[in-house]
């Protein structure tokens, strides 16, 4: 795919959104990198905000192209973000940590795929 091919079959705010996403990916996964500690509160406070961030993008883009990539968990992401909206309480870091360093990579993948950006070192 390409980032006129997105756009035109799911629209131009689908790939402001993806590019944001995209942003944000970047962001959680540098955290990543340099996260050493879980328990310490300014750590889930970041991994808070970056799934809402993530999310929040994914949700802006178009409900068809979220659908057709439901094997890389995008509607996932969207779910992660409402559970760290609106609970919490409820949120268990680890969970949202080990997410991060497993799952959104191959989510981030596609995206840049789709889009034609490349991946960053």
């Amino acid at each position: 795919m390409s980032k006129e091919r997105v756009a035109e079959e799911y629209g131009i705010a689908t790939v402001r959104a993806l590019e944001d996403f995209l942003v944000h990916a970047d962001q959680a996964q540098a955290a990543i990198r340099s996260k050493v500690d879980v328990d310490h509160y300014p750590a889930e406070l970041a991994a808070e905000a970056l799934a809402v961030r993530l999310g929040e993008s994914l949700n802006r883009a178009s409900r068809a192209y979220v659908a057709a990539r439901r094997t890389v968990g995008l509607e996932q992401i969207i779910a992660t973000r409402n559970v760290v909206a609106h609970g919490y309480d409820i949120v268990d870091h680890d969970l949202l940590w080990r997410y991060f360093s497993r799952d959104l990579p191959a989510a981030v993948a596609v995206v840049r795929q789709d889009l034609e950006v490349p991946n960053k070192p």
